[in-house]
This record gives structure tokens, C-alpha cells and sequence, in this order.
């Protein structure tokens, strides 16, 4: 146990972070050996193990409760997040992904002889042997569409870091799967411990319609904006980062511009993927997560493809084609009978 070594014992760990900690073999940030502590919103972050587990190890029998927790950028030869063997931890509402293994061997999670039911977490990979089970419950896992939690590395002063080891805490990012995805506040998710309702910097949970799955509980929103040539969207009041993006905070409302250029009017607006039609400009109300607003233009001389041109000979190439010939029928059979008189 690089970082804390538990054996025989069940404490309660809460808001702490487990950095930059190694282990000859097991546990680089904690290492349980017949012991079941709680660990409630923690990060385990650039911790190394020799062997197995890089962020937690779980040895013997151990059932550790994990809840609002993150694990990334944590490394081992097996099972990078966290490594159970004949463990059967009960984990909710954490993130375990983005930490490392050799080759196959369960870069976030390594099981091996029980079963581990992660609750509404976010996995990355994971990796079984000797008959054990993974039973993800309402989990976020790579075989997801978008299951990146895209997290922002932050430092003791919540700046962004680029180094595992000095990381006090990540903040899910701009469209992260984490977002609103957790299990809600006070929720009880076994062996008496319940979802806490502030993070592990005291911010109360939950800030947008749902808890957020991690140890960081987000509070503030962020707004995308797009558009093509033609014009631009303008948030009122507020100036666009250089990715384009507002921040927001909760529950309050911001209205976008859509704004064409000279010569040009707008073709469509999309908010989340979805047409809201052609409006000068849109509002959203009641923040409560992230969310992307695109506008599309087009040229006031460019034609209209769904329109009919005008100038187009009516009933088409076909029909036009077919009445010319049987007028030339028709002008070669009075021409044969002018002949017969």
C-alpha cells in the first residue's frame, strides 16, 4: 500500500486524495487485506503498483465501499484503476477510467475470483479471470457511444495540470458522460452508506438535473456554438472562448443570436442535434447541463431546392419528347395524303 495499507481493519476515508504514491506490489494508492473501509469522495490519481493495483487493491475477502469516487491515470501490471482478488467490493457513482495496465490486463479494472456490480459508474476497460463476473448496473462503459468523462486534470488550486501525480481532483469536462448521470443524493447503495450530498471539495450535490458520477460535482454549465459561412451566433451579454463555448451557471438562462451576414439568411438552427427551425435567435431557460447550438446559412440568390423553377419546360424530358413526335406523325401523314390527291 503505496498510499494507506489496511488490513484487518474498516476505517472511513472521505475527501481525500491519493497522489503520486507507489507500491512495491499491491495497492500503489491503498491496499485492503481483510478489511471493508468506506472511501467516499476520493481521487486516485498517478499512483504506480509493481504489481497489481494501481489506484486500490483488494485482497482477501475484502469489500471495500466506494462511492463517488474517480480513479484515472493510475498504473500497474494488472488492473491500472483498481485489482480485487476474491474481492467484492460494492462501488457506485465513480469513475474508473484512463489509468493503465499491461497489455490486456484490465487497465480500470482487474476481477478475479467473485463478482463486483459497479452502480452507475463510469468504466473503461475491465478484465476477468478464474470464473469471476463483472455486472455493470446502469454503468457508462467503452462499448457506449460517448462514454469519454473528457476529465480536466486540476492541481490544489483548480488549475489544469498535465501531470497524473499532481492532481488533486478532475472535473468532468464539456460533454462528459459523467454529467447528471449518478445515482441521487442520499441514495443508499449498501452496507449503510448512502450517496453524500456535497463533492469532495463541499460543493452540494446535486448542481444540474442529476448528480454527477465522480468525486467532483460540476457547478457550472457550458454552451457550444457553431456555425458555417454566412453568418455567426452571438451570446447576449457573454463573449465566446476561443472552442467558442459560454460558461453558465446553474438554473440561469442565456439567449444566442443568430446573426446572417450581407447576402446571406439563416437555413436552420440546431440545438442538441435537433432543428428548432429558422429563428433569429434561441434561449435556453433553467440551465442544467451542458449543451451546443448550430447555425447553417445560405446565399438570398441561391435557389431554392425544394422550389420548382419557373423557367423549367412543363411534364419533363419524357413528356415533352413524346409530344413532338406524334406532331411530326402527324405533319408526315398530311404531307402523304396532299400527295395521294
Amino acid at each position: 500500500g503505496g498510499g494507506m495499507y489496511n488490513k484487518d481493519s474498516s476505517p472511513t476515508v472521505e475527501n481525500c486524495t491519493f497522489s503520486g504514491n507507489t507500491a512495491k506490489f499491491f495497492g500503489g494508492g491503498m491496499y485492503n487485506k481483510d478489511s471493508s473501509p468506506t472511501v467516499e469522495n476520493c481521487t486516485f490519481s498517478g499512483n504506480t503498483a509493481k504489481q497489481f493495483g494501481g489506484g486500490m487493491c483488494n485482497w482477501n475477502s475484502s469489500g471495500p465501499t466506494v462511492a463517488n469516487c474517480t480513479f484515472s491515470g493510475n498504473t500497474a501490471i494488472a488492473g491500472g484503476g483498481m485489482y480485487n482478488w476474491d474481492s467484492s467490493p460494492t462501488v457506485a457513482n465513480t469513475i474508473l477510467w484512463g489509468n493503465k495496465a499491461f497489455k490486456n490486463q484490465g487497465s480500470d479494472i482487474y476481477q478475479r475470483d467473485a463478482v463486483i456490480s459497479p452502480n452507475h459508474c463510469v468504466v473503461g476497460t475491465y478484465r476477468t479471470s478464474s470464473n469471476a463476473t463483472v455486472i455493470p448496473i446502469d454503468c457508462i462503459t467503452s462499448a457506449d457511444p460517448n462514454p469519454d468523462p473528457k476529465l480536466i486534470s486540476l492541481d490544489v488550486e483548480l488549475k489544469p495540470t498535465t501531470e497524473p501525480t499532481k492532481v488533486y481532483v478532475y472535473e468532468p469536462g464539456p460533454g462528459s458522460s459523467a454529467l447528471n448521470a449518478g445515482l441521487n443524493a442520499g441514495t443508499d447503495i449498501g452496507n449503510g452508506v448512502k450517496v453524500p450530498d456535497k463533492d469532495q471539495r463541499g460543493t452540494t450535490r446535486p448542481q444540474g438535473a442529476g448528480v454527477d458520477i465522480g468525486s467532483f460535482e460540476r457547478n457550472i454549465f457550458f454552451i457550444q456554438a457553431s456555425w458555417d459561412v454566412g453568418g455567426e451566433i452571438r451570446p447576449r451579454g457573454k463573449t465566446l472562448d476561443a472552442k467558442n463555448c459560454i460558461e453558465v451557471s446553474p438554473r440561469d438562462s442565456v439567449t444566442f443570436d443568430i446573426v446572417p451576414k450581407a447576402g446571406y439568411k439563416t437555413a436552420d438552427v440546431l440545438v442538441d442535434g435537433t432543428s428548432v427551425g429558422v429563428v433569429p435567435f434561441y434561449e435556453f431557460k433553467n440551465v442544467n447541463a451542458d449543451h451546443e447550438i448550430r447555425a447553417s446559412f445560405v446565399s438570398v440568390s441561391a435557389p431554392d431546392p425544394n422550389k420548382p423553377d419557373p423557367t423549367a419546360p412543363e411534364g419533363g424530358g419524357c413528356s415533352a419528347g413524346g409530344t413532338g413526335a406524334i406532331a411530326a406523325f402527324a405533319l408526315l401523314g398530311a404531307a402523304l395524303l396532299r400527295r395521294k390527291d
